[in-house]
């Protein structure tokens, strides 16, 4: 319905065939689409490991045999092999994982944790000295083993050569194109992401088939695959068969010390739960692109083959289930998902992914891509070089539309429409022309206020606006809470920071919200800053204004499905690593991300499984290595008559701190000064706000003891924010009367006092932690996460 998919099953399925080398050069045999031709060959399925009913069944012939431990040098003598390129690769891939698999399950935990604290601690070739210091301090077998997990697989991937402006695959030793000239070579370091997907389904094969029942049972759950875009994929699943959806990702990396910059192909499982979803230790990595220029459209036209085939070619089965994937979607920053899909710049005319807008640097409203130029039209546009597209026909159009895909909130709004206004609400530099004076303010007054603003501890460097997280947390939490009462503040701009804020915070915290949420918020906003100033709005603020709404209908919640996970932790496992001192650069830097993930994902399943002394003090060092199981700490020797009133087991003992899945609590019992002790709860049919006091232990958690927040009347709630009713007229009073009415009904967002009463919660209610702001009147608390989207 919102994709090609459906009409090309019969093609996609036929073209999962492995194809050579030679073919993504035009050489071999193709269809006229461009894609591999068809193999009729037998299926045959391939055991991965003994250990675990994990196989491959590859299509188009036999993964055995042969000599898969490829290197560098062996990709030439090894292109004209019978066996083709895919096959290889999955070979080779079931090989890698296989091996690496088995070396951290019976490496020894103290090697283990060298490693993890190497990989935590950003060492690299730079630092190998280092690392051998670490060594020094441990018996020679525990050295032994860290060295051989820290060099595991340097090298061994097959690595290819593209001129950047034509996209012709070039031999190694090329240092241009003979076909055009050109002398920008962009490296490509091929992964292959099935194996990888594969040991994600063999770890999470519970939760992914948990949320198949409950989405084929009708129950009510947040999940993207509940979207009218996610749901025909599940729908057609046969028995004991999954259809898995994948979303491709590519953005640029800049590694410090590194004059070329790095373009992961990066991939989300989105059959996952949310939480997992985005965490490191679930990226599949399907490779790596250098390059100092960014990669073209007919560079990502040659490799969008492999790419393809890699992923949808492979049939696994974990424990009876057989699975396949399809490469659903792509999400992206603009610069790199505009030369995957052909479309011309940001800043030229009709150059939107979702609209037609006329616009050249700021865009306003546009006709509907999907309205006006559904389906075949748009490929028409593509190939034709029209309505935004280059004169590089992009082959990805042909299999997934521009307007088919998620708006990237990181850059959309951290990066971009947030990032805007607070640099003109704060400014670094007071000389800097701004677009408007809407945004001016009394800085003195304006600190006070967001110094006034408690934060939830998770949130406390928020300030830092370290990344494009950071800048969207300290936007819609402290910024928001600041603007519903700080009138320093323009009404205009008032409006506008609260209506954004509520639109990331819905995405952030997956709150129910009435159908016009989004429409109202987004239209309120666009109102303000289009009539302060057209410059506000360039592509990512127009995107974010114009088309989140129907974005968020067809896949849900457009969060979970941006590039949260990738933000920073391919710097982070990079640190350290420069192509000046580094011999294969590239390869190393695949080698190490995948070293990275794995090392953590050993971790976790070791701390799953009886993990020892010295395991469990490495997490309690690394608390955000891995999702924590519910705990308790601080044991309270006293508490009041109201507190024990509901009490009625005289066994119960009470903690003041409570580790969770969602974040800490903290009652004021253990700290008296703690910001930890606020969150919001789903009880009752009913989400509100509590103040944590203590959790109730008998030999398991058996509940929580909490004060709710009792609401102020209609009138009294925002009060401050109400009041700019009086003092606008015209257009602005209706949309400032449109965002008040709809924060009114935010369940994410409490406006009121404590209770003085009681309650006992299940710890499953809890659903996000909160943060708040405290006025003469009363307490505004607003809901942090909910979702799970982090970097």
């Amino acid at each position: 319905m919102y994709n090609r998919m459906s009409k090309q099953k019969t093609e996609i399925n036929e073209s999962r065939a492995g194809v050579d080398q030679n073919s993504y050069n035009n050489e071999g045999r193709t269809n006229d689409n461009g894609w591999p031709e068809v193999d009729e060959s037998e299926e045959e399925e391939v055991e991965m490991d003994e250990c675990c009913d994990i196989s491959i069944i590859e299509e188009s012939g036999v993964l055995s045999g042969g000599d898969s431990n490829m290197t560098l040098d062996d990709e030439q003598t090894e292109e004209n092999e019978s066996v083709s390129g895919t096959q290889r690769m999955l070979r080779y891939g079931l090989k890698i994982v296989s091996e690496m698999r088995e070396m951290l399950k019976v490496v020894s935990t103290p090697a283990l944790l060298v490693v993890a604290s190497s990989c935590i601690s950003r060492e690299s070739n730079q630092g190998r000295e280092e690392f051998q210091r670490h060594l020094v301090a441990h018996d020679d077998s525990v050295a032994e083993e860290a060295e051989k997990l820290w060099n595991f697989n340097r090298n061994r991937f097959t690595t290819h050569y593209l001129c950047n402006n034509c996209g012709k695959f070039l031999n190694a030793r090329m240092s241009g194109c003979d076909q055009c000239g050109s002398t920008v070579v962009v490296s490509f370091v091929r992964i292959g992401a099935f194996w990888q997907i594969l040991e994600l389904v063999e770890t999470f094969l519970p939760e992914i088939l948990e949320i198949r029942r409950r989405l084929k049972s009708g129950e009510s759950m947040n999940h993207n695959l509940r979207s009218p875009f996610f749901s025909e994929r599940w729908q057609d699943e046969e028995d004991d068969h999954l259809n898995l959806s994948v979303v491709v990702s590519i953005d640029g990396v800049h590694v410090s010390g590194n004059t070329n910059k790095l373009w992961p192909v990066s991939l989300i499982l989105v059959d996952l739960p949310a939480g997992i979803m985005q965490r490191t230790t679930s990226i599949v990595m399907e490779g790596l692109l250098e390059c100092k220029e960014t990669p073209s459209t007919a560079v990502w036209n040659s490799l969008l083959p492999m790419l393809f085939v890699d992923i949808e070619n492979g049939y696994g089965k974990v424990e009876g289930v057989s699975f396949s994937c399809r490469i659903m979607t792509c999400t992206g920053d603009q610069p790199a998902k505009r030369a995957f899909y052909g479309m011309k710049s940001h800043h030229s005319s009709l150059s939107c992914f979702y609209c037609l807008s006329a616009g050249t640097y700021y865009k306003l409203h546009g006709d509907s891509r999907r309205e006006v130029r559904p389906e075949d039209l748009t490929v028409c546009d593509s190939r034709e070089g029209r309505n935004g597209f280059g004169s590089v026909t992009s082959r990805l159009v042909e299999r997934i539309l521009p307007y088919d895909t998620p708006i990237d909130l990181l850059h959309g709004m951290g990066e971009g429409l947030f990032d805007k206004i607070k640099r003109e609400l704060m400014p670094l530099d007071t000389n800097v022309a701004r677009k408007s004076e809407l945004f001016s303010v009394d800085q003195a007054r304006l600190r006070h206020f967001i110094d006034n603003v408690r934060l939830h501890s998770s949130f406390k460097n928020v300030g830092y606006c370290r990344n494009g997280t950071d800048k969207t947390s300290f936007f819609r939490l402290v910024l928001c809470l600041a603007a519903l009462e700080c009138d320093a503040i323009s009404p205009g701009a008032r409006v506008v920071i609260v209506a954004l804020s509520l639109l990331a915070n819905k995405m952030y915290t997956d709150v129910r919200a009435e159908d016009l949420f989004d429409v109202q918020l987004c239209a309120s906003a666009c109102w303000f800053l289009s009539e302060a100033s057209e410059r506000y709005i360039s592509m990512k603020g127009h995107e974010i204004l114009f088309h989140l709404p129907e974005v968020n209908r067809i896949f849900r919640n457009t969060g979970p499905l941006s590039t949260h996970s990738f933000e920073s932790y391919y710097q982070y496992a990079l640190s350290g690593y420069s192509s000046s001192v580094t011999r294969y650069f590239s390869q190393n830097a695949v080698t190490k991300v995948l070293l990275h993930t794995s090392v953590r994902r050993e971790i976790a399943r070791r701390a799953s499984n009886f993990p020892s002394a010295k395991l469990r003090k490495f997490i309690s060092l690394t608390p955000d290595l891995i999702p924590q199981n519910t705990s308790w700490s601080g044991e309270i020797t006293r508490l009041g008559p109201l507190d024990l009133a509901l009490i009625q087991e005289p066994d119960t003992i009470f903690f003041g701190k409570i580790h969770l899945g969602i974040g800490n609590l903290t009652s004021k019992h253990s700290s008296i000064h703690t910001s930890d002790d606020m969150f919001f709860a789903s009880w009752g049919n009913e989400q509100k706000c509590y103040r944590f006091v203590a959790a109730l232990v008998r030999n398991e958690l058996e509940g929580i003891l909490a004060e709710p927040v009792e609401e102020v009347y209609p009138d009294e709630k925002f009060r401050s924010f109400q009041n700019l009713s009086e003092v606008v007229f015209g257009t602005d009073l209706y949309y400032t009367k449109e965002t008040v009415n709809v924060l009114k009904s935010y369940e994410g967002m409490q406006c009121g006092r404590l209770s003085g009463r009681r309650v006992i919660l299940p710890k499953e209610s809890v659903v996000g932690v909160a943060c708040c702001f405290s006025s003469t009147n009363y307490t505004i608390f607003v809901q942090a996460n909910g979702a799970l989207l982090h970097n």
